[in-house]
């Protein structure tokens, strides 16, 4: 492979067989002088700044950190999902202020459990207390890329 960059610090890079006269049509049609680099120079020229080094570990803990928040979760001897759309759920039933004589909630197997309207309250508040400590974990760590200072740094945050 054959490395090159233009004025502006582009990088381009051409098959080792490029011949002369493809660099030639490649100026002329990009308005450009190219320049040859070694692969050095190339590959710092196309290494993510640290800003986005930066960035991608904030977007990558905060995927974590939603993954996190949508886990399954164990309460009354069971274990219930607890992804968005269950949480939403919840929350709407829980708005009614009551449940039904002989209400259920799903577990994860789709067995029905019984439930009461506080019992339902608690699952909704094991999950609010996980949720919680999760976004507290999740602040830290945005603290932490906030401060780091190298790549080596960053590489050290993880959920």
């Amino acid at each position: 492979m054959l490395h090159y960059k233009d004025t502006n610090n582009n990088p381009f890079a051409f098959e080792d067989n490029v011949t002369p006269e493809i660099i030639a049509k490649v100026e002329t049609t990009h308005k450009i002088t190219l320049t040859k680099i070694t692969l050095a120079e190339y590959k710092a020229l196309i290494a993510p700044t640290f800003t986005q080094l930066r960035t991608a570990k904030k977007q990558e803990i905060y995927g974590a950190y939603n993954n996190a928040n949508q886990l399954d979760i164990a309460y009354m001897t069971t274990t219930f999902q607890a992804d968005k759309a269950s949480q939403d759920l919840i929350v709407s039933v829980l708005s009614a202020g009551s449940v039904p004589t002989g209400f259920f909630w799903l577990d994860k197997a789709n067995n029905q459990v019984a439930m009461t309207y506080a019992q339902l309250q608690g699952l909704s508040g094991a999950i609010l207390t996980r949720n919680q400590a999760n976004f507290v974990k999740f602040q830290g760590l945005k603290a932490k890329v906030k401060l780091a200072k190298t790549q080596a740094d960053l590489d050290l945050i993880v959920w």
